[in-house]
């Protein structure tokens, strides 16, 4: 995922430069979660500040550029392009500029309800601070099955949406919650922070030691795990554990993989060691796990 130090300041613009733009647009929502789908024409448009985590995924080959003002009221741009995919942080105002018809799915996920799951998962306070345009395959995987249920026009079961909104909060979580009280302290650079994230998500499927991590951004294992923490309010090895918990969901649900060798993907040796930890982070076996997603997602 890029560093949101990788979105350009942009100019101010003048609220009249702003046309109304024909949206066509479908929707659903849970408590916890809204969705919708949007196909907007060439044009601008504005968003206003939402009390939520917004997540913006184009599809069809298309793209739009972005204007984002966070919280801080600076204002910055970067393009965002099919297969990369958009989180802003509650508070932010944002516009999107397409230069010809672009298709993209809106979820809405709610703060408060984010921020209770947050803490249940991390065991503190998090939020969501910054703007992030990247690939994140699991966003992604989200997205497409929430959009061809508001696409379809038929009824969905809440509980499937529920589901998904709780798998959504759990990645957000563990891959962007950072710690409420931690803007004081010292911390890895974001472009150096996005680096070993990076790294992370490549080497899931092997042994990751501390060391090694520290070693790629030339730290001490010790100063880097302190900085790494103070960064994600995580410990690395947690943080690790975390990602291979999201990286299994994905199999389980996309692929017919045996379970033995989902294990072996997120980087267990043994399906039994994989199972346990599985069971202890997400609530329930993989088995379970792979069977709800797709009771769910028939209807």
């Amino acid at each position: 995922m890029q560093s949101p130090d990788s979105l350009a300041p942009a100019p101010p613009r003048a609220p009249e430069a702003v046309p109304d733009v024909p949206v066509r647009m479908a929707a659903c929502s849970c408590a916890a979660l809204a969705v919708a789908w949007r196909e907007t024409t060439p044009g601008v448009e504005v968003h206003g500040e939402r009390d939520a985590i917004v997540i913006l995924v184009p599809f069809e080959e298309t793209g739009f550029r972005l204007m984002v003002t966070g919280a801080d009221r600076r204002e910055r741009e970067t393009t965002v392009v099919d297969p990369d995919v958009c989180l802003l942080a509650p508070g932010a105002v944002h516009g999107i500029a397409a230069p010809r018809r672009a298709a993209l799915a809106v979820l809405c996920l709610e703060r408060e309800s984010w921020e209770a799951r947050a803490r249940s998962v991390l065991g503190r306070a998090a939020r969501v601070a910054d703007c992030h345009v990247g690939r994140d395959a699991f966003v992604r995987h989200a997205a497409e099955r929430l959009a061809a249920a508001v696409r379809s026009g038929l009824p969905h079961k809440r509980a499937w949406l529920e589901a998904v909104a709780d798998d959504l909060a759990v990645h957000l979580a563990t891959r962007h919650g950072r710690p409420v009280d931690g803007a004081g302290h010292p911390a890895l650079a974001l472009d150096r922070l996005q680096r070993v994230l990076a790294l992370i998500d490549d080497r899931l499927a092997e042994p990751i030691q501390v060391r090694d991590l520290a070693a790629a951004l030339r730290m001490s294992p010790y100063h880097f795990a302190r900085l790494f923490k103070q960064a994600t309010g995580q410990a690395p090895h947690l943080y690790v554990t975390w990602q291979r918990m999201e990286r299994a969901k994905e199999l389980l649900a996309h692929s017919e993989l045996a379970l033995a060798e989902v294990a072996r993907r997120v980087g267990y040796q043994t399906q039994a060691h994989f199972t346990g930890v599985f069971h202890a982070r997400v609530g329930t076996t993989p088995r379970a796990y792979r069977l709800r997603v797709r009771s769910l997602a028939a209807g």
